[in-house]
């Protein structure tokens, strides 16, 4: 190493110029690829290329080397470099006996045939081709909530911390640990701003749950502007339309205009991590509307569709998204399904769908069932895992999304 009199010896001033060289052309390599969120990843790979060069190590010898912060269980496969971006949508109080076996016969005997036409096919046929989709109860899958209230602040909270919080109802407080998105933020290395960590929710106090230090991340929820720095008349048109046409119910805006923002969000500004969470369905659930319910699960329908096949069309950006649907809880069977929490049997039961180019391109990855019990304290862990970040928490790191397999 250099001295404040210059380097100590000849060799080791060429070996320094010859690794900066290296590090700073992986750097520019990764800000002028045609992107301008390049995977943590590939970070980290020429980080270690430049590392092992600059030893003396060959080429050949790179591949098994992995930086430090790769989960143990991974150390023998290597992450999948095209993996870079993580967008993550819930939609509230959504039964899993609706996205796997249709119209509940008991709550829809009454309902015509236009209320009862088909929904999520397009999520079902997807899953089937391009992800997986687990939580199917008839098939065995065992997909739950952490919380033990069975509740949405609870779940939200303990999702982000990765942990299960003190909190146990929705009138609770900010939650009182650093979230995963105040993580990325912070991260050592992972150079992602406060705008490319972003939260857009219909319902308000879905700001509680993912930052404990309020403002390090970028937050819009229930019926407030959306403020970007954008000027743009589609932006101005969305906060009109949402503060002209608010909901029933308090402390939220609709799904349409969450999603409205979101989009034109990712459009514009290509987040690193995006959190997208609706709340029509619960909302309608609570009011006991079933037909109104299963109209908000064709809406969420079209809108996965959309969002899919616009960051499919997004170039690289697309091919280096994960995306992931879940639901923060189930509801009770019946007369109960109006409800949900620890009282309402069932009402722990969710599902989860992920999708990304690895399984997209490698299909044996989300045949049947997940085969071993998943909960919500698994997606923290993926997501750190994605961005090559060390996984916090007693979650599992769902690999399938990750891992190449052999």
């Amino acid at each position: 190493m250099p001295n404040k009199h210059g380097c100590l010896s000849r060799s080791r001033c060429v070996l320094l110029v010859f690794t900066c060289a290296v590090l700073l052309s992986a750097t520019f390599a990764l800000a002028f690829s045609g992107s301008r969120n390049k995977s943590k990843i590939e970070q980290l790979r020429a980080r270690v290329e430049a590392q092992s060069l600059a030893q003396g190590r060959t080429p050949a010898s790179l591949a098994s080397s992995i930086p430090s912060g790769i989960p143990a269980e991974l150390a023998t496969e290597w992450l999948d470099p095209s993996i870079a971006n993580v967008i993550l949508v819930m939609v509230d109080g959504v039964r899993w006996q609706e996205v796997f076996r249709g119209i509940d016969p008991d709550l829809g005997a009454a309902l015509n045939a236009e209320e009862t036409a088909p929904f999520f096919e397009w999520l079902k046929g997807k899953a089937l081709t391009q992800g997986f989709l687990w939580g199917n109860l008839d098939r065995g899958d065992d997909v739950r909530v952490a919380n033990p209230s069975w509740k949405s602040l609870p779940a939200y909270q303990s999702i982000f911390a990765g942990a299960t919080q003190p909190c146990i109802s929705n009138s609770c407080g900010r939650v009182p640990v650093t979230t995963l998105q105040e993580r990325l933020v912070d991260a050592n290395g992972a150079e992602f701003t406060h705008d490319e960590v972003v939260t857009i929710a219909s319902w308000e106090k879905i700001a509680l749950a993912v930052e404990h230090e309020e403002g390090k991340s970028f937050v819009n929820t229930g019926i407030k502007d959306l403020a970007d720095g954008g000027s743009d008349e589609e932006l101005a048109a969305i906060n009109r339309e949402q503060a002209k046409d608010a909901p029933p119910w308090s402390d939220a805006r609709f799904d349409r205009y969450t999603f409205r923002h979101a989009l034109r969000y990712l459009k514009k500004h290509e987040p690193r991590f995006m959190f997208i969470s609706f709340d029509d369905a619960d909302e309608l659930g609570h009011l006991n509307k079933y037909s109104e319910y299963i109209k908000s699960l064709r809406f969420y329908d079209q809108a996965m569709r959309t969002l899919v096949e616009t960051v499919d069309g997004m170039k690289e950006y697309g091919e280096s998204t994960t995306i992931l649907l879940t639901t923060d809880h189930g509801r009770g069977l019946k007369g109960e399904w109006i409800g949900h929490g620890s009282g309402i049997a069932g009402s722990d039961r969710v599902w989860i769908y992920g999708r990304n180019n690895l399984t997209r391109t490698k299909p044996e990855l989300i045949k049947g069932g997940p085969g071993r019990p998943i909960n919500h304290l698994d997606i923290r862990p993926t997501v750190e895992a994605l961005f090559g970040l060390k996984p916090q928490g007693p979650g599992k790191v769902i690999s399938e999304l990750i891992a190449k397999q052999k």
